[in-house]
């Protein structure tokens, strides 16, 4: 068992902590997150057999040195309803992908939260097996709280969207989905949300999306040479 504690610091701010080298013989490991914010950046993190975000903490993944693969025999667990895990790509350079082998469960009803985070240069979410579904949450039961979108994001259609109770585009984000998932409320800052029909037909939640800024952008479209609704 690896264990991460750190206190605030001395004006009770947070104190940001980096985990870098490789990890072997993952599959018999458990790490705790007991610390505010931890962020892992060797892809061998996805091979961390149990992995426990403690209650107000914040545990990311971060491909920026190279593409990761979760929940492949790996259980990740939000001890708390304020339990978050960021998935970004914060320096690499180009594009990105951390794709799923698995569900990702919520730990409760409008419980945990989820952070995509695509840098400068982007990420992808998507499956670690094309056209095999991946859920983010359970749409039929337990929901994350809350999605927040940074910067350049792409899902892929294999990735379900359903379990997630409000979706928050921030500034300056430019996220890409294939699917039209029906989160509570999908929230637009300045930023654009794009569909993409280039799978298959879609139906838009459009009562559920909110413009929160002058210059929040929703685009529709279609990049497939196929026709499409």
């Amino acid at each position: 068992t690896l264990e991460f504690n750190g206190p605030l610091d001395g004006g009770g701010n947070t104190i940001p902590y980096y985990f870098k080298g490789a990890i072997a013989n993952g599959n018999n490991a458990i790490l705790n997150v007991n610390t505010k914010s931890l962020t892992a950046y060797h892809s061998t993190i996805g091979t961390v057999a149990e992995i426990n975000i403690g209650a107000g903490n914040l545990f990311a993944i971060d491909a920026s040195a190279g593409d990761v693969t979760i929940l492949n025999a790996q259980d990740i667990n939000f001890g708390a309803p304020d339990s978050t895990l960021a998935l970004s790509n914060l320096t690499g350079v180009g594009v990105k992908n951390i794709l799923l082998a698995a569900d990702l469960v919520a730990p409760g009803a409008n419980a945990g939260d989820v952070v995509f985070d695509g840098g400068v240069n982007g990420l992808n979410i998507g499956s670690n097996v094309a056209g095999t579904a991946r859920n983010i949450g359970d749409g039929g039961g337990n929901k994350f709280n809350t999605l927040l979108i940074y910067n350049a994001v792409t899902i892929t259609d294999d990735v379900n969207l359903e379990g997630i109770q409000n979706v928050l585009i921030n500034n300056n984000a430019d996220f890409t989905s294939s699917t039209a998932f029906n989160a509570g409320a999908i929230q637009i800052n300045d930023a654009t949300y794009t569909i993409d029909a280039n799978n298959g037909n879609l139906n838009v939640p459009a009562g559920n999306i909110q413009f929160a800024h002058a210059d929040a952008k929703l685009i529709l479209q279609n990049s497939s040479g196929n026709d499409r609704t």
